[in-house]
């Protein structure tokens, strides 16, 4: 649960330097990245990310992998734990 909870937490963080990123210019994190580490059981991470910092909203991608990754760390938590 703590792996869990920390991998989780380390998910929103990167949202959120994605986002600062794409304000500054700066480095971006690639999509392909993103996608990938909510999919690896990050979807709370994933989801909180894009609610809060209102990043990746609007690509049809992230509106259905990362509920989709939300609803796989669900079915982890629940059967596998």
């Amino acid at each position: 649960m703590i792996y869990l909870a920390m991998w989780n937490a380390l998910v929103f963080l990167i949202y959120g330097w994605d986002k600062l990123m794409a304000k500054r210019n700066g480095w971006r994190v690639p999509e392909f990245w993103l996608l990938l580490i909510s999919l690896l059981a990050g979807g709370i991470g994933g989801i909180f990310g894009m609610v809060i910092f209102r990043h990746k909203t609007n690509k049809w991608k992230f509106r259905l992998i990362v509920p989709l990754s939300l609803l796989l760390t669900v079915f982890i938590l629940k059967y596998v734990l």
